[in-house]
C-alpha cells in the first residue's frame, strides 16, 4: 500500500480495453440543473487536482460519462463517472469489509463510541499515470482524465479499503479499538476521557496523514447513543434501533400501499426489499414481512413477469403493514446482546411420531393418520412446536432448541421462508405460542451422535480450522506460567488440551456442544477459537464477572479483535515459537506450512475474582 500512495493505484485487467481517439459522448445532461452541476463539479475537482486535463486533447483513451447523483441523506450532489463498461474488464480482488453484524459482535455494554467521517476520502489515493488514460472525460472540447480515484470505478472500495486498514493497524499497535467502513470509522473505548484523548489523537493523525476529517458528519465527542452505518446503538440501554431515515423509508413506503392498494410489482419488491433491510433491528420483523412475500410470490412471477404489472394489495394483508406502523411509530429496539438460553430443547421426529427432551423432563407422540403424511421437515417443525406446548415454559424464557434438521433450524432462526408454504405456516403458529407467552427461541443445528466418526472418516486430508493441535510442548509452557485450564472450549477428542472439553459437534465423552452458547462464569478455561468467531468469543467474555481465559490467536495487526485481546489481558502475551511442528492436524497428521504467517500468541484475561 506505500507503493500505491506514492506512485498510483495500477488497475489490473482481464483483457486490455479498447482505446480510442474520439469520444463517443460527453459529460453533458438534458436537465439545465444538473448540467451546471456537471460544469461546477468538474472545475471544484481541477482546483483539488483531482482532475488534470490532457494534452494533447484527442489521444488514445477511454472515454467515459460523468453524471450527478445526489448524496444520500443530504442536499448535495457527487460526481461519479460511468465505468460500465470498464469495469467489466476489470479484475476485482476479493475482500472483506466490515459489516453492522461484525461491528455489533464487537460492542459493549456501557462502553463509549465516537467517530470520523473522512471529506473526498477516494482522492486521497492517487492514479498511476499509465492508468489514468481509462479515465477520462469530455466537456466543452476539453478532454480530462482522473489523477485520483474516482467514484464507479469497481475496484475502488477495495483498494481504499487495503489503504485506509493501513491506518487501523497503526492505531491497533497503540491498542486503539477501531472499525472502519471506508469513509466512516468507528471507535469503542472504556470511557468517556479515553474516548475524548483518543478522539484528538485520531484528528491529529488523519490532519498529519494529509486526510480531511468531515467535522459535521463525525461525533469527536465520546458517546453511548450513536448511529453507525445503519443501525442506531444505545450502549447506556444495550438496545439496537433502526436509523431514524430508515424509519421514514419504512413509513413512506407502508403508507403509499395503505392508501393506494393497486401498485405493480416493481412497487412491491421495493416495499418489501425496504422492510427487509430492518429485520434485524425489530422484533419478529421478517415473520411479518413473510405473508406479504408470499402472496406476492403467488400472483406474479420475479424473472419472468412484467415488473410494472400491477397487482393489488388484497386487504386480509394489512394487518401486517399495520404492524409495521406500529413498530416503527415507537421503536423499542433489538438487545445489543443476545440473552443467555434458559431452557435447552432436544426434539426429533419420524414419521409415526415425535419426541423431546427438555430439561431432564421426556415428551412424546404419535401422528394423526393426516399428520403422518406430512412432509418429514415439517413434522420435525411441528415436534419443537409441539415440546413448546407440552413442557410450558416459563414466561420471558429464552430458548435454545437444538435439532438435526437443518430446514428446520433455518425456518426457525429466519421466522419462516419462501420455499415451503407448510413449514412456513408452522413457523407462524410457533412464534405465536411463543410471543403469547414471552417467550424467546434460537435452533441449534445437532447432526447425530455417531457424526463425530463419520465426519472425520468423509474429509480426509482437509485442513479443518477448529482442529488444528498445538505441540504439546509448547501449551505446556503456556499453562507453567499462568494456569493449568480444566476446560478446553473450542476443542475435539482428538486435539483437548485440557481434562475437559466442549466439541463443536455432538460427542459422547464432550462436556457439552458448542461453547459460545455455555454460561461462562466461574470457568477456568482455554481458548483456541477459529479466527472468524474470536470478537464473539471476546465479546461474550467481558459480559462474564468472573472468569479466566487463556486465549490464543493469531497476531493480525489489522483485526478487530487484536487491541480488545491486548486491553483485556493482565499481562503481556506470549508468543509461540515458530516451529515446523507447532501445528498439526490429528487425524490426517499433517502440518502447518506456515506457521510464521498466523504467528500465534496467547493472552492471559481475568474477569473479576475468578
Amino acid at each position: 500500500m506505500v507503493n500505491v500512495l506514492r506512485e498510483g493505484y495500477k488497475i489490473q485487467f482481464h483483457s486490455p480495453p479498447p482505446l480510442s481517439d474520439v469520444p463517443l459522448t460527453e459529460s453533458v445532461s438534458n436537465d439545465p440543473q444538473k448540467d451546471s452541476l456537471i460544469e461546477e463539479h468538474i472545475q471544484l475537482l481541477l482546483d483539488k487536482r483531482a482532475l488534470e486535463i490532457v494534452h494533447p486533447p484527442y489521444s488514445k483513451g477511454f472515454y467515459s460519462r460523468l453524471f450527478m447523483v445526489p448524496k444520500q441523506g443530504t442536499n448535495k450532489w457527487r460526481p461519479i463517472i460511468d465505468l460500465k463498461s470498464l469495469n467489466q474488464l476489470v479484475v476485482i480482488p476479493r475482500f472483506k469489509m466490515e459489516t453492522i453484524l461484525t461491528i455489533w459482535k464487537s460492542l459493549i455494554p456501557q462502553n463509549f463510541c465516537f467517530s470520523v467521517d473522512l471529506t473526498d476520502a477516494y482522492l486521497h489515493v492517487p492514479m498511476h499515470k499509465a492508468s489514468r488514460r481509462y479515465l477520462r472525460i469530455v466537456r466543452g472540447g476539453k478532454v480530462y482524465q482522473f489523477r485520483v480515484l474516482p467514484f464507479g470505478l469497481s475496484t475502488a472500495p477495495w483498494i481504499f479499503t487495503q489503504v485506509v486498514q493501513e491506518v487501523k493497524k497503526m492505531l491497533h499497535v497503540q491498542n486503539i479499538l477501531m472499525h472502519i467502513y471506508l469513509d466512516d470509522w468507528l471507535v469503542q473505548v472504556t470511557s468517556f476521557s479515553l474516548g475524548q484523548t483518543q478522539s484528538d489523537y485520531l484528528v491529529q493523525l488523519c490532519h498529519r496523514l494529509g486526510l480531511i476529517v468531515n467535522q459535521e458528519k463525525s461525533e469527536l465527542i465520546p458517546t453511548q447513543d450513536f448511529s453507525f452505518i445503519g443501525a442506531h446503538f444505545n450502549l447506556f440501554l444495550e438496545r439496537v434501533f433502526p436509523q431514524q431515515k430508515n424509519i421514514e423509508k419504512v413509513q413512506k413506503a407502508v403508507s403509499k400501499f395503505l392508501q393506494n392498494p393497486d401498485q405493480t410489482a416493481q412497487s412491491w419488491q421495493s416495499l418489501i426489499g425496504t422492510l427487509n433491510a430492518q429485520y434485524r433491528f425489530i422484533h419478529i420483523a421478517r415473520l411479518f414481512t413473510r405473508p406479504i412475500q408470499w402472496f406476492l410470490m403467488d400472483s406474479w412471477r420475479q424473472g419472468v413477469g412484467d415488473p410494472h404489472q400491477v397487482v393489488s394489495f388484497p386487504l386480509h394483508l394489512n394487518r401486517y403493514l399495520e404492524w409495521w406502523m406500529d413498530q416503527v411509530e415507537n421503536p423499542v429496539g433489538v438487545p445489543l446482546i443476545q440473552p443467555e438460553y434458559t431452557l435447552r430443547m432436544f426434539t426429533d421426529a419420524s414419521t409415526t411420531g415425535w419426541g423431546a427432551h427438555v430439561e431432564g423432563l421426556m415428551y412424546q407422540g404419535d401422528w394423526s393418520r393426516e399428520e403422518s403424511r406430512l412432509h418429514i421437515n415439517v413434522l420435525e417443525l411441528r415436534a419443537v412446536v409441539n415440546a413448546v406446548i407440552h413442557h410450558n415454559p416459563p414466561q420471558g424464557s429464552v430458548i435454545l432448541t437444538s435439532t438435526d434438521n437443518t430446514t428446520v433450524m433455518a425456518y426457525i432462526n429466519r421466522q419462516g421462508g419462501t420455499h415451503s408454504r407448510e413449514l412456513m405456516e408452522e413457523t407462524f403458529r410457533l412464534y405465536m405460542i411463543l410471543e403469547e407467552r414471552d417467550i424467546q427461541i434460537r435452533a441449534q443445528y445437532i447432526p447425530g451422535r455417531l457424526n463425530v466418526i463419520a465426519d472425520q472418516l468423509s474429509r480426509k486430508g482437509q485442513n479443518l480450522p477448529t482442529e488444528w493441535s498445538i505441540h504439546q510442548e509448547a501449551i505446556d509452557r503456556v499453562f507453567s506460567m499462568w494456569l493449568r485450564p480444566l476446560i478446553d472450549l473450542f476443542a475435539t477428542r482428538h486435539n483437548s488440551k485440557c481434562p475437559m472439553f466442549v466439541s463443536p459437534v455432538p460427542d459422547p465423552l464432550a462436556l457439552d456442544v458448542d461453547a459460545l452458547s455455555l454460561v461462562w462464569e466461574g470457568m477456568e478455561a482455554y481458548a483456541y477459537p477459529p479466527h472468524q468467531i474470536l470478537s464473539n468469543v471476546l465479546q461474550k467474555f467481558q459480559l462474564c464477572k468472573n472468569c479466566k481465559l487463556i486465549v490464543v490467536a493469531p497476531y493480525w495487526q489489522k483485526q478487530t479483535w487484536l487491541p480488545l485481546l491486548n486491553q483485556l489481558a493482565v499481562c503481556p502475551p506470549y508468543r509461540f515459537p515458530y516451529w515446523k511442528k507447532l501445528l498439526r492436524q490429528p487425524l490426517s497428521h499433517s502440518f502447518h506450512p506456515n506457521p510464521e504467517f498466523l504467528d500465534l500468541h496467547a493472552w492471559m484475561l481475568v474477569r473479576g475474582n475468578c
